[in-house]
């Protein structure tokens, strides 16, 4: 259904390709800490390293596409 809709409108989209191949997610860390948002690495951290895609039994399967946007000033 999106895909007709942007073609109706006339926007051009695409697949999305990750520069990385696999992304970490330690929920360790989310979960022990529910009210408070954990701090992001810096972008020149992301870009060297390798990320590791990780899920527990209530995420499995669900991550397909997932893209890390840095939005902080610089």
């Amino acid at each position: 259904a999106s895909r007709r809709m942007f073609d109706t409108a006339g926007v051009k989209y695409w697949q999305f390709h990750p520069r990385q191949k696999k992304i970490s997610i330690e929920f360790d860390l989310i979960e022990s800490t529910p009210g408070d948002v954990p701090t992001l690495p810096s972008k020149s951290r992301l870009d060297n390293t390798d990320a590791e895609v990780t899920s527990n039994s209530n995420n499995s399967g669900a991550l397909k596409n997932f893209r890390i946007e840095n939005h902080a000033e610089q």
